[in-house]
């Protein structure tokens, strides 16, 4: 599979996203500059195109359709590592030659190559995955789901341990976090910005970060050195990035932010993205997890640890990109849905 080249650069900008398509509105193609790209670079001529409007992220997500099939022309801003993309097409062959037909296997150029340049972006062609996107889930379609899953951690498996890195990115952000806490007036900041729907929640995550920001930092200190199961992993797993067609998985899309890390942090993830049926707990989807790939006891220790902690800072990380750092998103409404949920979970209890 090939070592991980550097996957810190330009991550948080880059992986959000971008194959989050379903149910957006579909512009059609009228100046014929993405079927130029596809004729250059990959030979076919596109019979049907349309660019869709993506939720969060600046990439480029394309439908394509020739001989009969259907296609998704991706382009990412250039400022994304070629070198680390091709080494993730690497992990989705590998996965596909494993038999795993649910990983998008990126299609080859004219080149022999799996991604190509030009428009100030890097482009890559896949198979068009079927199925959609869920939030509340069946218990049929999580057990899968966690099979899946364990399924793909299988495939890239590697002997290797250490301590995760994802605990130290944590605790500094954490820490960070108590800073903020004290020092921004967010109080003012969310009554400018009272037009989004959880403005009036910032006083009450506010208010209730000290003490939960202090337990978890003293939970992520004691996981620092401790060494796990280390190997790439998705990242940015969650409810609209697998697709469902019935009970059955019929793919995972955006694989951007792929690199070596503790398959932890993408179970903990896709759990806390749906909301489960009545009568499934996490303990049961652990165990269906467990059933293709056994989780060490440190392992499932380490996904909840990792939740508790996430469910404390994520609502932290949308506050400093949209009222401190005034980001714009592509899609406001996926946006405001998507800190609604975080504040939604950090203000319940688990």
């Amino acid at each position: 599979m090939g070592e991980a080249p550097d996957a810190r650069r330009n991550d948080e900008s880059l992986h959000r996203d971008f194959n989050t398509v379903w149910g957006h509105h579909m512009v059609t193609d009228s100046t014929g500059q993405w079927t130029s790209l596809l004729s250059e670079h990959w030979g076919p001529t596109a019979r049907a195109l349309r660019r869709i409007q993506t939720g969060l992220s600046d990439s480029v997500v394309c439908e394509v359709e020739f001989a009969e099939k259907r296609y998704c022309l991706k382009g990412t801003p250039d400022t994304y590592s070629s070198t680390r993309l091709r080494w993730i097409h690497g992990l989705r062959r590998h996965a596909c030659e494993l038999g795993l037909d649910w990983i998008p296997d990126p299609v080859r150029t004219k080149r022999g190559d799996t991604c190509a340049q030009g428009a100030g972006m890097i482009w890559e062609l896949s198979p068009w995955m079927s199925g959609a996107p869920l939030t509340d889930v069946s218990q049929g379609q999580c057990r899968n789901a966690m099979r899946a899953l364990a399924q793909l951690h299988t495939a890239w498996r590697i002997p290797q341990r250490g301590p995760a890195e994802v605990v130290r990115e944590r605790l500094e952000f954490a820490r960070q976090c108590v800073s903020l806490t004290r020092e921004v007036a967010w109080e003012r900041l969310a009554a400018e910005n009272s037009h989004y729907s959880w403005a009036q929640d910032v006083r009450e995550v506010v208010a209730q970060s000290s003490l939960r920001m202090e337990m978890v930092i003293q939970q992520l200190v004691e996981w620092c050195d401790r060494e796990v199961p280390l190997q790439p992993v998705l990242r940015d797993i969650w409810a609209d990035h697998m697709l469902f067609e019935g009970d059955d998985v019929r793919g995972i899309l955006d694989f951007h932010a792929v690199r070596v890390g503790t398959v932890t942090s993408d179970i903990g993830r896709l759990l806390a993205s749906w909301r489960l049926p009545d009568g499934v707990q996490w303990a049961k989807a652990l165990e269906w997890y467990g059933e293709i790939r056994p989780l060490e006891s440190d392992e499932v220790a380490f996904v909840y640890m990792l939740d508790d902690a996430a469910r404390v800072l994520t609502p932290w990380v949308w506050l400093r990109w949209i009222l401190l750092e005034k980001r714009q998103f592509a899609s406001m409404e996926k946006m405001n849905n998507r800190v609604a949920w975080s504040f939604q979970r950090f203000l319940r209890d688990k």
